[in-house]
């Protein structure tokens, strides 16, 4: 899957594995100027955000999918908030044949709706159509909205069953791109605990995420 983001990459911006792997590793300082830049409109401008969620979720995609079989999902797929679309790609390989990836209008959701084609049961969805989905997955999407309760409540229409996690900052008020409010956040994570499909990071998952910051982290997941 690594391969099909540096074909896209390649082809969009010219850039090779070497410097993709080199711009992910301080991406998200690039992006966190950005978004003092932009704002909100970073998350459809920027390009150095799809190289990092791409690098980013290749190393954490493996565990990942050990929690998400532990808390169990079932087609039809939303990838609510998918970025370019790792892992919605990933649940295709991994044998789910009705999914459906969710990003705004941007950079990201291009690249997302390229790394899509050509494979039977894997969608891009507009937002608008109407569907009922048997799990909606939504990670690191909520500290990212102002009101992540109404978003929560909105998936809830589309699914009895979300899948997400929830991102508390250690400082009282909300940094960088994590806007929403420590309250609103708490308030998630107690809607989810009830249902019981909270997405925690296990310590093992942080450290892993952490050394595996690197070029030959990157290479050791997908070598």
């Amino acid at each position: 899957m690594w391969d099909t983001y540096l074909k896209i990459f390649k082809e969009r911006w010219g850039l090779d594995r070497e410097t993709c792997e080199r711009v992910a590793m301080d991406a998200g300082d690039i992006f966190e100027a950005e978004f003092q830049e932009f704002g909100t409109e970073a998350y459809a401008r920027s390009v150095v955000l799809p190289i990092r969620n791409a690098v980013y979720q290749a190393i954490m995609l493996p565990h990942r999918w050990a929690e998400f079989r532990k808390i169990g999902i079932s087609d039809p797929v939303l990838d609510y908030g998918c970025g370019v679309g790792l892992l919605s790609n990933w649940l295709w390989h991994k044998g789910h044949r009705e999914i459906y990836g969710y990003e705004p209008p941007g950079v990201q959701q291009e690249i997302m709706a390229r790394s899509f084609d050509g494979k039977d049961g894997i969608y891009a969805w507009d937002g608008k159509t109407p569907g009922h989905f048997n799990t909606v997955i939504c990670i690191n999407v909520l500290e990212h909205v102002e009101d992540p309760v109404a978003l929560l409540n909105k998936l809830y229409k589309l699914s009895n069953r979300v899948i997400a996690n929830v991102h508390i900052d250690e400082e009282d008020r909300p940094k960088g791109s994590h806007i929403a409010s420590k309250e609103s956040m708490r308030e998630c994570k107690k809607v989810l605990e009830r249902a019981g499909t909270l997405f925690e990071y296990s310590p093992q998952m942080i450290t892993d995420m952490k050394n595996g910051r690197n070029s030959d982290g990157l290479r050791r997941t997908y070598t």
